[in-house]
């Protein structure tokens, strides 16, 4: 198991090394000057002058991209133009509506689709199997942004149940926030519970046809205990890359969903970012939505590894 650990780790670093570099040279190396980007053409020649000293971009790349991941390293980020403030408090921040609202939407993908999944599968070709992969369908092809419009115009336009756009803050009370991550996380999360839905299905039939699963019922045991025991324990070794694979994409999909319902996470940050032209903002986020993925997906990998032995024995 350490063997697989340590291999994976490497994978882990060699990943977000070459993430950073690629990163790098697409926003300060490639052809254009990023002071003038963010100051404009008609900026003065000291001001542009003072802002490429003030960015490090007098020195030779090689230096600052050092010198850039020793600081991500450390925790010490650049300071963002826009704001005046260090990148590391405005992700902070943002990172405090982003998280709650990535695991709420986690939650609620992984509450909804595994019994449908697993509802599906034992009435295969069935009424209740069409009509749960009739959801898949339509989850999977509705985007998360046209239905987070379609939940604001229903639940807070017409029903005024829930507030359309915003954030309050934590300050005022875990359910004032929770309340209004409610239709973001909502929309984040149908299309995720539709692919989901129909990986457990597909898992579990694949399960309901084993011998120790055939054994089990000829013992007696109820149906229940057969599928939830049994049948359910091995068809998260499948599941388990998918739920990965999900929060990863619950993070990339706040951009649009956070700007959709107004809300103050990092999405709209690197939204904000690249409509103001803030270089230093958009490469320190863009940088941790990356490492972010890369070790949730690490995570995945070892989670896989101590369900199942073969991918250890593998390596």
């Amino acid at each position: 198991m350490l063997t697989f650990v340590i291999r994976r780790a490497l994978i882990l670093l060699a990943t977000l090394i070459i993430a950073s570099a690629a990163i790098f040279v697409v926003l300060e190396v490639l052809p254009g000057d990023p002071a003038l980007l963010i100051l404009g053409i008609e900026a003065q020649d000291d001001t542009l002058a003072a802002l490429r000293t003030q960015m490090g971009l007098d020195r030779p790349p090689l230096e600052r991209y050092l010198a850039w991941i020793a600081g991500m390293v450390v925790g010490q980020t650049g300071v963002s133009h826009t704001y005046a403030v260090s990148v590391g408090e405005l992700i902070a921040a943002r990172l405090e509506v982003t998280i709650p609202l990535a695991l709420i939407a986690f939650a609620a993908s992984s509450l909804i689709a595994v019994p449908l999944g697993m509802f599906a599968a034992t009435r295969r070709n069935r009424p209740g199997d069409y009509g749960v992969m009739t959801f898949a369908q339509i989850g999977m092809a509705i985007p998360n942004f046209w239905f987070g419009i379609l939940l604001i115009l229903l639940f807070a336009v017409t029903l005024g149940w829930f507030p359309a756009a915003g954030f309050p803050g934590w300050q005022a009370g875990l359910g004032a926030g929770l309340w209004a991550l409610i239709l973001p996380a909502t929309a984040l999360a149908l299309p995720e519970a539709a692919i989901l839905a129909r990986v457990t299905r597909s898992a579990v039939l694949e399960t309901l046809g084993a011998d120790y699963v055939r054994t089990a019922r000829a013992k007696g045991l109820a149906e229940r205990r057969v599928l939830w025991r049994h049948v359910l324990r091995n068809a998260l070794i499948p599941m388990t890359t998918i739920l990965g694979l999900q929060f990863a994409f619950l993070l990339a999909g706040s951009i649009v969903v956070e700007n959709v319902f107004s809300l103050p996470g990092l999405g709209r940050l690197i939204f904000q970012a690249v409509s103001q032209r803030d270089v230093i903002v958009v490469r320190d986020v863009v940088m941790l939505l990356v490492a972010l993925v890369v070790v949730v997906n690490f995570l995945v990998d070892i989670a896989y590894g101590i369900i199942d032995p073969r991918p250890r024995s593998a390596t």
